[in-house]
């Protein structure tokens, strides 16, 4: 289990808190915990915080926070945490192509959970139709060496924000986590916003020849039936080697 700090703050609340990565731990149902005024929520991302247990005093919890309620008495229900703002700080590396070396590294995310309605989520409330609210990403960046490289193209997927940063730092830094190396790539069926690589270390020389969803000679598509394991954006393993000089894989390259 991996600890990253946290700031959590709505209308009640104002203050610090941690979150529990237990994605190596295979806890991936809901890989990510917090507690909160002694509430534990629990998520498959980092915007999608739900109560972990229906528990007997919901009542009381509900006075504590804006919850969306979903589901049925037939299939149970469910409270996802809404209008709240989220500031994390989750440590990663990167290696200087300068000094030839790695150094520890910061992300600095800031979600903000606002009270305006997601017309594209649409969940079901006893048969009625309810909406969650939207997820706004209002701060991604890479602190290295006390330097922000802020991402430009804000997105709540780790991707597209992760992406605009590696333009910034190329030619400087190459990340060295899953989501800078070579041998991982996004599932073509979606993704969420962290935690859904798919690591194809074992299958290596024919992900190698991946380009694109369904361009050329062996597909992404092959590539998953040739068999992989997931993993997650920020961690990295003794396999990790660079996203650089390569066809691209379905997700392409990152420091374009």
């Amino acid at each position: 289990m991996q600890v990253w700090q946290a700031h959590y703050k709505d209308k009640q609340h104002d203050l610090d808190i941690v979150i529990e990565n237990h994605y190596d731990d295979n806890y991936t149902e809901q890989s990510f915990k917090i507690c909160i005024d002694g509430v534990i929520f629990g998520g498959s991302g980092l915007d999608d915080w739900e109560l972990s247990e229906t528990e007997s005093n919901i009542s009381d919890i509900m006075k504590k926070f804006s919850m969306l309620k979903y589901g049925s008495k037939e299939t149970g229900y469910h409270y996802w945490l809404q209008s709240y703002q989220m500031q994390m700080r989750i440590p990663c590396m990167v290696f200087s192509l300068t000094e030839k070396r790695k150094i520890s590294a910061e992300l600095d995310i800031v979600f903000n959970n606002s009270n305006q309605e997601n017309a594209r989520a649409i969940y079901k409330l006893d048969g009625k139709s309810v909406n969650p609210n939207m997820n706004i990403c209002e701060r991604f960046a890479l602190i290295v060496e006390g330097k922000y490289y802020n991402a430009i193209e804000l997105s709540e997927y780790f991707e597209i924000s992760m992406q605009s940063i590696c333009k910034q730092i190329a030619g400087k830094y190459y990340l060295y986590n899953c989501f800078g190396c070579l041998y991982s790539d996004y599932s073509p069926y979606g993704q969420n916003n962290i935690g859904s690589l798919c690591c194809f270390v074992e299958s290596k020389e024919k992900y190698l020849k991946v380009y694109g969803k369904n361009e050329g000679e062996y597909t992404i598509w092959d590539a998953f039936e040739e068999g992989f394991v997931q993993c997650q954006e920020t961690a990295v393993c003794n396999e990790f080697a660079p996203r650089i000089n390569c066809l691209g894989g379905y997700r392409g390259g990152i420091y374009e």
